[in-house]
């Protein structure tokens, strides 16, 4: 079975077009796009941080040559991309991802995504990989609500490393709990002061994504 690679697109939508762009997006685009053979599970969240992009499309797919595929082109011309969704959108980023740790993949059942994406200076990257697996993600998994950790590591652009946490609440990663768990052991001292492009930021499922 090929390894599941995650496309992530990151955008903003005008304003007074957000609740449309939702409701087509659901209705014509993710229904569409899921039909293609590559495509193995989709995903919309947005947030209310202003420091990203508000709207989140997560995509598993089996091949980075899924996206922009002539077939992807073709479905996307089905629905109502490319005339009636795209002349609003903007602040457009997007990328692939390979999984490198953590659990095997994301499971869809919480309504919320905490996504963390930082790099590490050259000379703590394998120290990084090491402590996220080994002791980072067992600590925070141990916290009430925490349901699932995948990490991920992007084939080109900044940040490069991204961990992907499944929740059931929105205020977990504010907790108390979090801050004590984030920073127990050695990953406060050895790596986290030499992390930067940090950036954390908490999604809300929208539509059909959402867990029963």
């Amino acid at each position: 079975m090929p390894e599941h690679l995650l496309y992530l697109a990151k955008f903003d939508v005008a304003y007074d077009e957000e609740a449309n762009f939702n409701r087509l997006y659901e209705r014509d685009v993710v229904p569409e796009l899921r039909k293609l053979s590559g495509v193995l599970r989709v995903g919309h969240y947005q947030t209310g941080s202003r420091r990203d992009p508000r709207h989140l499309a997560v995509y598993e797919i089996a091949s980075p040559n899924v996206v922009g595929s002539r077939e992807w082109w073709e479905a996307a011309k089905k629905t109502a991309w490319s005339d009636r969704l795209l002349p609003f959108v903007m602040n457009r980023d997007e990328r692939v991802y390979a999984r490198i740790g953590g659990n095997a993949r994301l499971t869809y059942r919480t309504k919320y995504l905490l996504c963390v994406s930082i790099d590490i200076e050259a000379t703590k990257e394998d120290l990084l990989n090491q402590l996220y697996d080994a002791e980072h993600i067992p600590l925070l998994l141990r916290l009430p609500g925490v349901a699932n950790v995948v990490r991920y590591k992007a084939a080109q652009g900044n940040p490069r490393y991204l961990a992907i946490y499944e929740l059931e609440r929105p205020d977990i990663p504010a907790s108390k709990e979090w801050a004590v768990a984030s920073d127990t052991g050695r990953w406060k001292l050895e790596v986290k002061p030499y992390t930067y492009n940090r950036s954390f930021v908490v999604y809300e499922a929208i539509g059909e994504n959402l867990p029963e």
